[in-house]
């Protein structure tokens, strides 16, 4: 993002600069890439939301996913400031007072250690976990939790 901000500032200078000595203004073209850290993953999510708003009973399933990934260094310290303790999955549920992670990796994602030592910890005080990397993973481990 930084170096999409640096690139207009270095076109917009260019021609203020040219206007300043009577030049004719040569813009310079802004190649507007932007990086988009596990957009992959985002995506996967989103769909992965879309589809347990329809499949659960929110009467028998709470649940919610955190997005704390990307957003830099800074919003890093701010959340673990705040509290947030690294390496939990992306979604959180709970039925009949079990907790239940799914951590969503795409098919070339893997887990860090902070997630591998959270899910050992999650596991050994009762909880439940799993990575998923599709729908039907979803769909799989749902019916395996008897989440549905």
């Amino acid at each position: 993002m930084k170096k999409m901000h640096l690139l207009w500032y270095k076109s917009i200078l260019n021609v203020i600069i040219c206007l300043v000595n009577g030049n004719k203004a040569r813009t310079v073209p802004v190649k507007r890439k932007i990086i988009r850290k596990n957009g992959g993953e985002y995506s996967l999510q989103v769909q992965i939301c879309q589809y347990l708003s329809l499949v659960l009973d929110p009467k028998k399933v709470i649940w919610t996913s955190f997005p704390a990934g990307g957003g830099g260094k800074i919003r890093g310290a701010m959340l673990k400031k705040s509290g947030l303790v690294s390496g939990w999955p992306d979604l959180q549920l709970f039925k009949s007072g079990i907790y239940h992670g799914i951590e969503i990796k795409t098919t070339k994602g893997f887990l860090s250690e902070n997630q591998k030592e959270m899910h050992k910890k999650i596991k050994k005080n009762g909880g439940k976990v799993a990575v998923c990397r599709s729908i039907n993973d979803i769909e799989s481990v749902l019916n395996d939790w008897t989440l549905v």
